[in-house]
């Protein structure tokens, strides 16, 4: 019986699968790429799409120094973020960005359309800065 009681919490409540938001570092990401896009689409936010790999030292990097800090985090919450390991994802998605080397890390508008592109410049600050500034101009509601 109380299997039963936690599967449909699961289910109905919590969710289960990688489409359900996990943190990574400290910011909730989305792992499933549709997912991601239908969510902002249905909350008018743009999205922070982040391409990593398990293996990767600069994306481990990335999650100990930048996704880590409490100020990103914080200003992470205008928009959807997703999170994709290019090991586990589908091939058309990665062809689609055509990842060369990760992390890769993009900006979308809330349909989806590709606004800016991460650099070199993966300082705390610099993401703290393209989160605001994404999320004040990008953003819609009705």
């Amino acid at each position: 019986m109380k299997k039963i009681v936690f599967l449909i919490g699961c289910i109905f409540f919590v969710g289960c699968g990688s489409s359900q938001p996990e943190y990574v570092g400290k910011i909730r990401f989305v792992k499933d790429y549709k997912k991601g896009l239908d969510l902002a689409y249905e909350a008018g936010k743009p999205v922070m799409l982040v391409f990593s790999a398990t293996w990767c030292g600069a994306c481990k990097a990335m999650i100990n120094d930048v996704f880590s800090d409490d100020e990103v985090a914080e200003a992470s919450k205008g928009l959807v973020n997703v999170f994709l390991d290019v090991d586990k994802t589908d091939k058309e998605t990665v062809k689609k960005y055509q990842i060369r080397y990760v992390p890769s890390v993009f900006f979308l508008d809330y349909s989806g359309e590709i606004i800016q592109t991460v650099g070199n410049d993966r300082s705390s600050d610099d993401f703290i800065w393209k989160m605001k500034y994404m999320a004040s101009r990008h953003s819609y509601t009705e």
